[in-house]
């Protein structure tokens, strides 16, 4: 939401006396369309709080446009958005809790206890470096662990569907990032696989298989 929205919504609040999520109601896009799907939001988002966190995720996802959403902004950006992971494991999490207030304090709980890693991370020089492999691009290690090294994550799935549409560049892509990641061990470099991946039998990274035929072969 842009900052000048925002502030628009909270004027109205005050000087109306009414909640952001009313002010929605009353937003004026110059679109009409938009005014409407506004104000059809409302009584979803406040049915929300009466429905287990994964039903109220999926109301979301069908009802409000979500999927529409990211379907679009992974179409405009990076392809490897579309569909969003974050979501997907949201709601594998979200199973685990009945209630929105709930799965809420989990989530601050969590939120809390990585800041305070975090802090003590600082002032730990043996502390373990959690990080993305763009993020670790330069950057040296003695240990490196690359975790979850299955097809769908390294590769990512959509490199794989684009891959079985006939386009191997995404794929090509992910392998030139495997290589970035175990390129950052200077010592000792450890990769794992999942037996499951969410919910589901996982197979070990493709790219993988050749360094194992490599070894076995003695290269």
């Amino acid at each position: 939401m842009k900052t000048s929205l925002l502030q628009d919504l909270k004027a109205d609040s005050i000087l109306n006396d009414r909640s952001l999520l009313e002010c929605l109601c009353h937003i004026k896009t110059g679109f009409a369309f938009q005014e409407g799907k506004l104000k059809k939001a409302v009584p979803i988002i406040r049915s929300l709080k009466e429905i287990p966190p994964l039903k109220a995720i999926e109301k979301i996802e069908q009802e409000i446009g979500l999927n529409d959403f990211i379907n679009k902004r992974g179409n405009e950006g990076n392809k490897l958005e579309k569909g969003s992971d974050d979501v997907r494991d949201l709601k594998v999490a979200a199973k685990n809790f009945t209630s929105i207030a709930d799965f809420l304090n989990h989530a601050d709980h969590m939120r809390a206890m990585n800041k305070e890693i975090k802090n003590l991370n600082k002032s730990n020089p043996r502390a373990i470096t959690l990080s993305t492999i763009h993020r670790s691009k330069g950057l040296e290690y003695k240990n490196v662990y690359i975790i979850g090294a299955v097809d769908g994550n390294l590769p990512h799935d959509h490199a794989l569907e684009e891959y079985r549409n006939g386009d191997a560049s995404s794929l090509e892509e992910e392998r030139r990032l495997m290589y970035v990641a175990m390129t950052r061990a200077k010592d000792y470099l450890y990769i794992s696989f999942l037996q499951k991946r969410r919910g589901r039998k996982a197979y070990p990274s493709r790219f993988l298989s050749s360094l194992i035929n490599k070894r076995g072969s003695g290269q």
